[in-house]
């Protein structure tokens, strides 16, 4: 006894997608000042690098938020960060002597790189994150990189965190400022360096410290005091 089975499906023949109409070109537009070959530089460091170093030195791990039309006269607000050799270069400077040069880049290796205004690619203004002081023990904590950066677009807030470390304690912390504190060149001139004493005055009153978290001591391994 056979089986009947139902009638082989009709096969339709693909279409030659050789012959289909090319998607349109759509030409995305972009300013002349943007680099799209090989990128814009995103900090003020000059070609042969600060002035008291002597020689231009590298960033990586950079992070990027940006809030559009948050800058001048409508142009993208667009704060980026980077692990700052220059940092790392500044103890050198100063012989080792722990005295912060005046005028510098400073001893942070947490920088900041922030575009404001005009429509280019370019950084309006850059400097290291300010210091830390570490209350129970009264260390001096600078930034040590592996910074992260978020804005908030509707309260026009930003907020970021970076490493710390110091003799005894190492900590990450945590910090914020305003739309309105980075668009305006009072409060945030083309280069924040360090004052005539070597202190990071200018950046201290950009970026305020909001919490200290993750406190651990280095001689014990345990987590200690949160400020």
């Amino acid at each position: 006894m056979g089986v009947a089975l139902p009638p082989a499906p009709t096969r339709v023949a693909p279409p030659n997608l050789l012959s289909l109409s090319p998607a349109p070109t759509i030409t995305m537009s972009h300013n002349d000042n943007c680099n799209q070959a090989t990128g814009t530089q995103f900090d003020l460091q000059p070609l042969g690098g600060m002035p008291e170093i002597g020689v231009s030195l590298p960033q990586n791990e950079t992070p990027v938020d940006f809030i559009p039309n948050g800058g001048i006269d409508g142009s993208d607000l667009v704060i980026g960060g980077a692990n700052d050799y220059r940092g790392m270069a500044e103890p050198e400077v100063a012989n080792f002597t722990g005295n912060v040069p005046p005028h510098s880049w400073g001893f942070s290796t947490t920088g900041y790189y922030v575009h404001r205004t005009g429509n280019g690619c370019d950084a309006s203004f850059e400097g290291g994150l300010p210091h830390l002081t570490f209350l129970p023990t009264g260390e001096t904590l600078f930034g040590m990189g592996d910074p992260v950066y978020a804005v908030d677009s509707t309260r026009r807030l930003v907020y970021g965190a970076d490493l710390r470390f110091g003799f005894t304690v190492s900590a990450a912390r945590l910090f914020g400022t305003t739309v309105g504190n980075l668009n305006r060149p009072r409060v945030c001139p083309r280069t924040h360096r360090t004052d005539a004493n070597g202190n990071d005055t200018i950046v201290s009153e950009v970026f305020v410290t909001n919490a200290v978290a993750a406190m651990r001591s280095l001689n014990s391994g345990q987590a200690s005091k949160r400020q």
